[in-house]
């Protein structure tokens, strides 16, 4: 399917905005979203830039609610996985209302123009 659906992301005369809001891939569960993001990536040229959350508490607190190993496997939805590797040119998902004024919405598309340590830069 991944083959068929973006066959040419790296072309830059193809691959262009529209060719990927022209394409999804649609899936039940989020167990099965994860290797199709994964494939799909691994066809985009460039260095991948890995994203983690935050598992651990400060220092001074004893209490201990879950495992790290556990919380690492987390996979809800509205919740982006513990590891989050992207590439440039990737097509990402707003899960999150920023500024629906400026079309900054839960839903909205995005394309990866820029990978930081802490930022990552999209546009719509």
């Amino acid at each position: 399917m991944v083959d068929e659906m973006h066959a040419d992301i790296n072309n830059p005369e193809i691959a262009n905005d529209e060719y990927f809001a022209n394409r999804t891939i649609l899936t039940t569960t989020n167990v099965v979203v994860q290797p199709i993001n994964e494939a799909v990536a691994q066809r985009l040229e460039g260095v991948s830039q890995e994203y983690l959350s935050t598992d651990s508490v400060k220092e001074d607190e004893e209490v201990n609610f879950f495992e790290q190993g556990m919380l690492h496997t987390v996979n809800t939805n509205g919740i982006p996985p513990h590891k989050l590797t992207l590439k440039k040119g990737a097509p990402i998902m707003m899960m999150r209302n920023l500024h629906p004024d400026l079309g900054l919405c839960n839903g909205t598309r995005l394309r990866i123009i820029e990978l930081k340590p802490h930022v990552i830069q999209e546009k719509i």
